[in-house]
Parts: C-alpha cells; structure tokens; sequence
C-alpha cells in the first residue's frame, strides 16, 4: 500500500516554544493513521535551532528555511496546515506554492484529532439572492478563502 507523504506546515514565529508542540502532535497524529510526514520543527531541529532558541531568525535563515521547505513540498503529496496559518507568512507561501503544484490540502483540527481535505464551494445565482452573504459567512466561521470564479 501507497504511504502519503504530507508536508506539515503552520505558525511558528510569535508562538511559545516556536509552536513546536502543536507540529510535534499533528505528527504523531498523521503518523498514526500511515502516512509519511515531513515536519518543519523537525527540520528545524536537524538544523540546530529547536523550541528552546530564543533569539529570532534573520532574514538570511527565514530565506534558508523557506528553501528547505520548498524541497520538502517537492518530495510531498499533501500539504497538512495547522490553526493560524492563514496569520503566518511563510505558511501562506507553502499552502499557495502547494497549490500550484497540485497537492491535496489538508486543515488540522488538533483538539478534535481530526484532518479536514480542503473543500471548493462554488455559488451561482440570481442577483440579489445571497451569495455575498453567505460567501462572508463562510469566509468569516468556517476558515474558507473567497476566490472569483475568474481566479
């Protein structure tokens, strides 16, 4: 059987402890049910800046770790993003560079144990009808980014 391999990705600048641990449980939760997970913390680690560092990166080892991430996307199938990566730059920069090379998408839930497939709702109607409102709800409850059909 095929084993996926899923790329994690997610905040880290700003977080305590670099929000190593949250990484470190969605890991182990995607481990668990057979998949292949590549873990920034992990390669943080491997690299000699760990939880504990206190001293922030500059810009030159952001760049570094982008492009060491970017590798990973590359032997990746599945993005898996974990809460508040819509607030973190680089996470924005994985999922969009993800897309783009077509992998599946994936929201972790990591109270709820749970992963969530991406999912595109499209909305077509008559004028006046509600579309924009429900669009703004979505956008606003369910963590779903409004897109143009154009897009």
């Amino acid at each position: 059987m095929y084993a996926k391999t899923v790329y994690l990705s997610g905040p880290m600048r700003g977080y305590e402890l670099w929000n190593f641990p949250a990484f470190d449980n969605a890991q182990e939760m995607l481990e668990s049910v057979g998949w292949n997970v590549i873990s920034p913390a992990q390669m943080d680690r491997e690299h000699g800046f760990d939880e504990y560092s206190e001293t922030e990166f500059s810009p030159e080892q952001w760049h570094e770790a982008m492009r060491r991430d970017y590798d990973a996307l590359l032997q990746s199938d599945a993005i898996a993003l974990l809460p508040g990566w819509e607030n973190s730059e680089g996470a924005n920069l994985e999922r969009d560079f993800a897309i783009r090379l077509g992998l599946e998408v994936y929201y972790i839930d990591i109270e709820a144990r749970m992963i969530h497939p991406s999912v595109i709702i499209g909305l077509c109607g008559y004028a006046q009808s509600g579309k924009d409102t429900l669009a703004a709800y979505l956008t606003q409850n369910w963590m779903f980014e409004r897109r143009a059909f154009a897009d």
